[in-house]
């Protein structure tokens, strides 16, 4: 449900005319009933991800009890997190937000600093970026608004796209606008980003949209929070819905041979959208006429479902930049290797290297790089190992995976999906087993648990390929009719 939310806030400056510190505006703890709260975490933390034992919540009071972190399930974007907390004695602790990447974390994250202020270990140590409030490392609170251990602060953090307030005990601390950060090892104000950050990327580049959480015992001592909560300031809460998509490979017959493909797809994607599809994917399309092409998906209202590259699309520095332009054009956040055949483990290995490097290049771009596996993966050893233990093992790849190959392979698709969480950025294709159509007489996949594994996992797309018969529409159209129940079920459940 969508959250109706007006942000009641007096715009003013503090600290007027000083050139060192940034300006925050005075923004009230959020108490007026315009703003929809829910809890950021269960009762029962069955919302949140967190090493077991590390923390509890008790009596309506959250507690870190060792060193390691606390976050979301969800991913939040354009929101206002209020809570109230108490550092223990030489307590060091912090809020996150904008978390993504975890597979990389810490890196894409912001950090708002929680600590014991007035502790014999960091009173007068601490740099200015250290203190509480501040964007830790990043951005000095403009004063030090804490109270003493054992005593309950209030802070509420206000995130619309770029920009970040902070407010402390009712004290605007920090106004801040992530656009300013474009260097990633030196801070507007001039200072270097603390040794540990270097290699972390620029601010200005990482995503807005993201998990929220906590660090635990950072130091001799953590945090207790309660009253923890958040709201809509107008952007979408929790992860978008899942969305169907179509792999206009199951109806190539219909188009591939057309010298004018998109004359071809002026016919197609009006019955692909009737049928129910979201979405299309198509190899072709970051070759074809950008204008045309984007006519024809708004006339539809159809979005491109990632999109499948070379290599050569990213490593060339020219077609980089038309990567890049395709992907901010058409909003394309993953793109995927569709074909490897290594002849060696190792060249598997470094298969995935290179994927890994192809997305250092466009992670400033918010664009994530893997690939899209066939059955080989998974039935053909080569130096002992299968590939598809390469690719889903720790150091292994981001996958577009394909759930009619992991079948035929011997795999449990929805354990597989549930095993790659945070490594299927966006779509996974759904392909039938034993029959032309999913959920079709004879089809051999558990449709109901692959929907709730992809759902549970973060899956953004279930992509429909259908291979049997590739000059027709009709299995198409009967995969939606049995899947679109499934994808609608797990959204209205959440």
């Amino acid at each position: 449900m969508e959250d109706k939310l007006i942000v009641a806030a007096a715009a003013a400056m503090l600290m007027a005319g000083c050139a060192t510190a940034p300006r925050a505006p005075v923004e009230p703890h959020p108490d007026t009933p315009a703003y929809s709260w829910k809890p950021l975490f269960a009762d029962d933390l069955s919302d949140a991800e967190f090493e077991k034992g590390s923390w509890k919540l008790e009596g309506g009071v959250l507690r870190s009890l060792l060193d390691k972190p606390i976050w979301t399930k969800a991913d939040y974007e354009d929101y206002v997190l209020d809570f109230e907390y108490m550092m223990e004695k030489d307590g060091n602790s912090g809020v996150f937000i904008y978390l993504s990447n975890l597979d990389q974390f810490p890196k894409y994250k912001i950090e708002v600093q929680l600590l014991d202020d007035e502790s014999p270990k960091f009173k007068g140590k601490e740099l200015a970026y250290q203190q509480s409030g501040s964007l830790y490392g990043r951005a000095a609170a403009l004063e030090i608004a804490s109270k003493h251990a054992g005593e309950w602060n209030r802070m509420t953090v206000f995130c619309r796209g770029k920009s970040v307030h902070v407010v402390l005990n009712g004290k605007a601390v920090v106004d801040a606008n992530l656009d300013d950060w474009k260097d990633p090892l030196v801070n507007p104000d001039g200072t270097p980003v603390p040794p540990w950050h270097r290699g972390f990327p620029a601010l200005s580049t990482i995503p807005t949209r993201g998990r929220v959480g906590f660090q635990g015992v950072h130091g001799d001592a953590g945090v207790q929070i309660r009253n923890l909560r958040i709201a809509s300031l107008g952007g979408a809460v929790a992860r978008p819905p899942m969305k169907l998509g179509c792999q206009l490979w199951g109806v190539k017959d219909l188009w591939f041979d057309n010298p004018d493909k998109l004359a071809a797809f002026a016919e197609i994607f009006p019955k692909v959208r009737a049928m129910g599809y979201d979405g299309v994917q198509c190899g072709s399309f970051i070759r074809m006429d950008a204008d045309r092409l984007e006519k024809l998906l708004n006339e539809n209202g159809l979005s491109v479902v990632d999109q499948p590259i070379s290599f050569e699309d990213v490593e060339d520095e020219a077609k980089l930049a038309k990567t890049v332009a395709f992907c901010r054009r058409f909003k394309v956040g993953f793109l995927y290797i569709p074909w490897f055949e290594g002849k060696s483990a190792e060249e598997w290995r470094a298969f995935c290297r290179r994927l890994d490097a192809a997305e250092a290049k466009l992670r400033p771009y918010g664009i994530r790089v893997g690939y899209h596996h066939h059955v080989h993966e998974l039935t053909t050893k080569i130096d002992g190992e299968l590939p598809w233990d390469i690719l889903t093992g720790p150091d292994g790849a981001r996958l577009e995976m394909d759930i009619g190959p992991v079948l035929e392979g011997g795999r449990n698709p929805a354990e597989e999906i549930a095993k790659m969480k945070g490594r299927l950025p966006s779509g996974i294709h759904a392909k039938p087993l034993g029959a032309t159509a999913a959920g079709a007489a004879g089809d051999r996949q558990d449709w109901p648990k692959v929907v709730a594994a992809a759902e549970k996992s973060g899956v953004k797309w279930l992509v429909v390929e259908c291979e049997k018969r590739q000059g027709t529409f009709d299995d198409i159209a009967e995969s939606a009719r049995n899947l679109r129940p499934l994808v609608s079920l797990v959204n209205e459940l959440r």
